[in-house]
């Protein structure tokens, strides 16, 4: 099973959509988790967070890539810049968050933002790095985290040929100061009308003001839904951590 992350450019051209374009579900309460740190520290710059990208020093074995190579299929994407997502980016507007969650991008404007493609041995992800000021980081996840008892499916206005489907929350170990973690398909209907489905995987994690989110997707036609690999995600934490100035 081939296991792919696919970027796409923020606030334009990645997120998806439904078949129903009202699918919410009552809200759904998972189990209580403990309280998410405060944020403290320094806000850090794209500079500083170019620096922080994990590297082979950080986690043996890793390959990373800069986006926008041409050779991964994001040609033109570069690093992007991440954008605050508007109100009524999707239909329905209260999966806006689960939208933006894609890209690392919340309500709030970010100060810094940075993409890469990763890969540690157990699968590829995308991942994007993105800086707030105080207090926008908690906001980002504390959203997202209430978007995900309501939101099932949804699509991107303006986008016909693709959806997100099955949206759901996932247990995941806590990275750092918080942690929200998702999965879904997205859904993409082709020229000849058959659709592809391909299921996905998100994790965010908060480390001070810094929100970091590793995106995997199965791209082969298999069912089964991707992990992000954990030493991925921990390695990443510990750089942002010490970026900060944190042990």
């Amino acid at each position: 099973m081939l296991t792919l992350a696919l970027a796409t450019a923020a606030c334009g051209g990645g997120a998806g959509s439904t078949g129903s374009a009202h699918a919410t579900a009552p809200a759904r309460h998972p189990a209580a988790k403990p309280a998410p740190s405060p944020e403290t520290g320094p806000v850090l710059s794209r500079h500083q967070l170019q620096a922080a990208v994990i590297d082979k020093g950080d986690l043996p074995g890793l390959w990373i890539e800069e986006l926008g190579n041409g050779e991964d299929g994001t040609e033109g994407v570069g690093n992007g810049v991440t954008r605050p997502i508007v109100a009524d980016l999707t239909d329905p507007a209260a999966c806006a968050p689960v939208d933006g969650a894609l890209y690392g991008a919340g309500r709030h404007t970010p100060v810094g933002s940075v993409r890469r493609t990763a890969e540690a041995g157990k699968g590829p992800a995308t991942f994007s790095l993105v800086s707030y000021r105080h207090g926008d980081a908690t906001r980002t996840l504390d959203d997202l985290r209430a978007a995900l008892r309501v939101c099932t499916a949804f699509r991107e206005k303006g986008v016909k040929d693709a959806r997100l489907t099955g949206v759901r929350p996932a247990d995941t170990p806590r990275v750092c100061d918080d942690t929200v973690s998702f999965r879904y398909t997205k859904v993409l209907t082709g020229s000849d009308g058959k659709d592809m489905r391909i299921p996905s995987r998100l994790t965010m994690f908060r480390c001070g003001s810094t929100v970091a989110a590793f995106l995997a997707m199965t791209v082969d036609g298999g069912t089964a839904s991707p992990e992000v690999p954990e030493d991925l995600l921990r390695a990443q934490a510990g750089t942002l951590k010490a970026a900060a100035g944190g042990s």
